[in-house]
């Protein structure tokens, strides 16, 4: 278990999270081949944060980074004028 002290996020190995969950370290690493268990990586490998773990019980599947959208402004798309039919 390692505390991150910048998001008070509490992180868990695959063999921390599978003593959590009362299953196998295999059980755990299929959940997260299903898109079942989020997880995030890590230096040392797949790592399982607290939040992963409350969506887990609550049901919720774990949203990709494709799911986020940035935020910024709307530019307007390029005007596209036709091509001119005579040569000059």
């Amino acid at each position: 278990m390692y505390n991150n002290p910048r998001n008070n996020e509490v992180t868990y190995s695959l063999d921390e999270t599978a003593h959590l969950l009362n299953r196998s370290r295999a059980d755990v690493e299929g959940l997260i081949r299903q898109k079942r268990l989020g997880f995030e990586m890590s230096d040392y490998g797949p790592v399982v944060t607290s939040s992963h773990i409350a969506s887990f019980y609550l049901g919720e599947r774990p949203r990709s980074a494709s799911a986020y959208k940035p935020e910024g402004i709307n530019r307007k798309p390029r005007k596209r004028y036709p091509k001119a039919r005579t040569r000059r």
